[in-house]
């Protein structure tokens, strides 16, 4: 193979041939390198740039020959006829930039480690290098896959196939389910069963709707003599939800002429990868509204496709308005996603419409816009109804600015001036900033919130933030990338599942001498086994890979510049809500150690990608002939 490898290499230009040696043999000491450098070494080494970078080294000479050709040939495949595309090198090395960052990062929370020892600067150049070629690979693999042929014909799947795939997912999740009797539960929660049962008022930041569903299965389990038993068939009622959405979405899937291959790659990681396992039979407020989010991804695609099919259809009606309902409540950002989408679609709907366009417009809007008014009807005859229902703090829109601000005042506190300090105190203890700063999570930094803040002293907070940014821009950027490297990050595992059914001593015994909920398993032996199962799939190949968000951002960001180069517009109004949801993730309070934020883009980019695809094979097709 290599021979043969070398020989059809002989042929092209040499300038091209160097490019990819050097490169693979780059990129294969970055993905074998341990780049942190420990202090002892660096003071013995310090002068020697060998010496650092010798000291990176981990495999062994066999594994990074084997690793080596693997690059080289993969490279030659994917570069061999359309060479490099300008915008694929820029977004890799930006992208390589960020694994750079977060090398340094992971270490103590700074860029010092780049250029420390002087020598470092060396071998953080071939990490970025190396890196950046790995990344580039990766865009070319999948524009590729992007042109290979769809399969031949349309096959529809019946009602008896639609049942096999649900039947088949429920035979793997039906274990996981039993052992996690009667939950697995976040504090989130915790804190919404408070809110139901009116141990605590209810708050907004606990998105109401999820609320009371979770706690009326609860409150039907306890009029029928066990609480335990209703949490329990809330968690088997969104594990059926799960099945039956991702079931429906192989019944696009074959009508899209998606190929087998990308078919099998989607129900193997439906059935092993934790983020579908777990997450379907976890109480957590992001599960039911990930899978809506899905939903609605795949009514937008059948509406796009045929919107006149669409409109006569009563079921899509029906699951549309279900699915539009329950972004819009299930999540507080849902909304902000969907009215933006929602005007943008029925425009190009009817900008698009060919025959009787005032006709499905007017279908459209009311399949658009009754859930909207269902939910404005829901929240006021619900604050009619609760006397107190505690309102979300304008400090979690502020959780970016603020964590910008405890950074700066980490590292450039002397810079700033008395003034700046003071506007600053005005709304957060500016003495506690640098103390309490956690670059991964703002909660910290939202504590010191002082609730007491006046609108116009807020106002004046962010003129001074925008001021200090001015300053120190690259401050802010490092915020976010500190935050949210994680998004592109694919050497971490972003691997938290939901085990556990724990709440404190107190608020445990108030649930048990009032409602009968015990916080007990029966199942502590085997959930601890699985919990080790969960983690093992996020190590082995193939399933850690595909159960890592940031596989399917990079997977992304190719179907966005496929979908721009080609002014493909319905598939970027498709992209339109996963990349509002990147936003979100970006200015939010944390990602590390949360993947279940990125869990609408997780779910939805199969679909996402195999309708460009579609779409890509039609304008191909529509080309040749």
């Amino acid at each position: 193979m290599t021979s043969s490898l070398i020989f059809k290499m002989k042929k092209r230009n040499w300038i091209i041939n160097t490019f990819e040696l050097i490169m693979s043999f780059l990129a294969t000491i970055s993905l074998t390198m341990v780049y942190y450098v420990p202090k002892d070494y660096i003071e013995e080494n310090a002068t020697s740039l060998l010496g650092i970078v010798h000291s990176g080294g981990n495999g062994g000479t066999i594994i990074q020959t084997i690793l080596f050709c693997a690059i080289l040939a993969f490279s030659h495949k994917m570069l061999y006829k359309d060479g490099i595309k300008p915008s694929y090198a820029i977004i890799s090395v930006i992208i390589g930039g960020v694994y750079l960052m977060a090398e340094n990062y992971r270490i103590d929370n700074t860029l010092s480690h780049i250029s420390y020892p002087n020598s470092q600067i060396a071998k953080s150049v071939i990490y970025l290098l190396g890196i950046s070629f790995i990344i580039l690979l990766i865009l070319c693999f999948f524009e590729k896959t992007m042109y290979t042929n769809l399969e031949k014909e349309q096959n529809e799947i019946k009602t008896k196939d639609f049942l096999k795939i649900f039947l088949t997912l429920m035979l793997f999740w039906i274990y996981p389910l039993i052992l996690s009797y009667p939950a697995n539960m976040n504090w989130d929660a915790w804190y919404q069963l408070q809110q139901f049962w009116r141990f605590s008022p209810f708050n907004t930041h606990q998105p109401i709707m999820h609320t009371l569903i979770m706690g009326m299965f609860t409150l039907i389990g306890y009029l029928f003599g066990s609480s335990d038993v209703g949490l329990f068939l809330f968690v088997a009622f969104q594990t059926i939800v799960y099945g039956l959405v991702i079931s429906y979405s192989f019944v696009l899937l074959n009508k899209m002429k998606s190929p087998r291959w990308l078919k099998c790659i989607y129900f193997i990681s439906c059935i092993f990868s934790p983020y579908y396992v777990n997450s379907a039979n976890s109480v957590i407020k992001d599960s039911l509204y990930s899978i809506s989010f899905l939903l609605f991804i795949i009514e937008m695609i059948y509406a796009i496709s045929d919107i006149e099919e669409f409109v006569d259809k009563k079921i899509h009606w029906l699951l549309s308005m279900i699915a539009i309902f329950g972004v819009i409540t299930l999540r507080s950002n849902g909304k902000f996603i969907y009215f933006p989408v929602s005007i943008l679609l029925i425009c190009f709907i009817c900008k698009n419409c060919k025959s009787s366009g005032s006709h499905i417009c007017n279908k459209l809007a009311i399949i658009l816009f009754l859930p909207v008014g269902l939910m404005v009807l829901f929240n006021v005859g619900f604050e009619a109804a609760v006397s107190e229902v505690q309102k979300v703090s304008i400090v979690e829109s502020l959780s970016l600015p603020f964590q910008q601000t405890a950074r700066t005042m980490l590292y450039h506190g002397d810079d700033l001036s008395q003034e700046e300090c003071n506007s600053i105190n005005m709304v957060l203890d500016v003495d506690e900033l640098a103390g309490t700063y956690d670059p991964r999570i703002s909660d910290p930094i939202k504590l010191l919130f002082r609730e007491d803040s006046t609108k116009e002293e807020i106002i004046d907070y962010l003129l001074t933030w925008v001021k200090i940014g001015a300053r120190h821009p690259f401050t802010y950027l490092e915020t976010i990338v500190n935050q949210n490297y994680g998004l592109v990050y694919l050497k971490d595992a972003n691997d938290t599942v939901f085990m556990d059914y724990l709440a404190d001593g107190d608020l445990a015994s108030k649930f048990e001498n009032s409602i009968g909920l015990f916080e007990y398993r029966r199942f502590d032996d085997q959930q601890d086994a699985l919990e080790e199962w969960y983690m093992l799939m996020f190590s082995t190949p193939i399933i850690g890979l595909i159960s890592h968000p940031a596989l399917y951002i990079l997977l992304l960001f190719v179907v966005l510049l496929i979908a721009l180069k080609n002014k493909m517009t319905d598939c970027l109004l498709i992209l339109l809500p996963l990349l509002l949801t990147i936003m979100f993730i970006i200015i939010g309070p944390v990602f590390h150690g949360h993947p279940r934020y990125a869990f609408p883009i997780i779910y939805s980019m199969p679909i996402v990608y195999s309708y460009t695809k579609y779409r890509v094979n039609s304008l191909t097709n529509l080309n040749e002939s």
